[in-house]
């Protein structure tokens, strides 16, 4: 359900299967282990996830919102249009940016990436 590596200071947690209350509790521990080990930037993955139950955005929009109080920077990538739907439907789209891949993702954290595209 939660693999992580790292590209350069960029942490990447790949989300796999169906993400509920549980998963997205997991994830949230894991963002802010991340965040105590220096780890600001951070990218989750969703290319390989199925399904994420309405219920479980809520509390990834307030995790989000606690990281960036304590300045993480979070970023999605790889959503499918059915997942990318559900957060619509909830209200939470405004609240994450989402790339197409991780690699996007990724360069999104250097000053300069807007000028490469």
């Amino acid at each position: 359900m939660l693999d992580m590596q790292t590209y350069e200071d960029v942490a990447i947690l790949d989300l796999k299967g169906e993400i509920g209350p549980h998963e997205v509790e997991r994830v949230g521990r894991a963002l802010f282990s991340l965040l105590r080990k220096r780890h600001t930037k951070m990218v989750l993955n969703f290319h390989q996830v199925d399904h994420i139950h309405y219920p479980s955005i809520r509390p990834l929009v307030e995790t989000i919102s606690k990281l960036k109080r304590y300045h993480g920077d979070l970023k999605f990538a790889g959503m499918n249009d059915y997942t990318q739907s559900i957060f619509r439907f909830m209200g939470a789209e405004e609240f994450v940016e989402n790339f197409e891949t991780v690699p996007q993702a990724v360069l999104s954290f250097r000053s300069d990436w807007r000028t490469w595209h």
